[in-house]
């Protein structure tokens, strides 16, 4: 990845690659509905809620390896999940995972990086983006923040920041795929 911004964008372009492969993945699809299934189809916020919690609380924090940057698709999280009763991950993972599941269930995201952290560069005190998480419209809520990072962490939250910037993961002009199942 290049560094600074540009390795931020890059990023972000994979992420949401792996969140359309896992809204388009039946799996994924099957989880996110069985989540959702107890409430009411126009009780948005309980819907999106209880998937906000399932992933807080099924991707446990871990840092990535030094110098790499891990991506994790939605599908295989599904599968941990599954079979271990949780996963792993950092922000990234959880981000990728919540975005499927919520497109999964008809509610498009965007993907929010966010400047958290100063570090020291060369010229001084810098602050790179360092957390991303995701954000949705809501009918009757507007804009909600979504990024299940922490373990108490709660609906609408945003980490301070000294800048975001916002990432569309659907393009306007975005073919839609279509499932067929048999």
């Amino acid at each position: 990845l290049p560094g600074g911004d540009l390795g931020t964008r890059a990023t972000l372009e994979e992420m949401a690659r792996l969140i359309h492969e896992g809204t388009r993945d039946w799996r994924v699809i099957q989880a996110a509905r069985a989540i959702v299934a107890e409430y009411h189809p126009l009780d948005h916020l309980s819907r999106v809620n209880a998937l906000f919690e399932f992933v807080r609380d099924k991707v446990r924090y871990v840092k990535d390896p030094v110098g790499v940057e891990l991506l994790a698709g939605a599908p295989h999280m599904i599968e941990e999940i599954g079979t271990y009763g949780e996963t792993q991950g950092d922000c990234d993972e959880k981000t990728i995972l919540l975005g499927a599941m919520l497109q999964a269930v008809g509610y498009p995201v965007k993907l929010v990086a966010a400047r958290t952290r100063p570090t020291r560069g060369p010229w001084g005190i810098v602050w790179p983006y360092s957390h991303v998480y995701l954000e949705t419209e809501l009918p009757g809520h507007g804009r909600v923040a979504l990024d299940p990072t922490r373990n108490e962490a709660q609906l609408g939250e945003e980490a301070p920041a000294r800048g975001r910037l916002i990432y569309p993961v659907v393009k306007k002009k975005e073919f839609q795929a279509c499932i067929t199942i048999h």
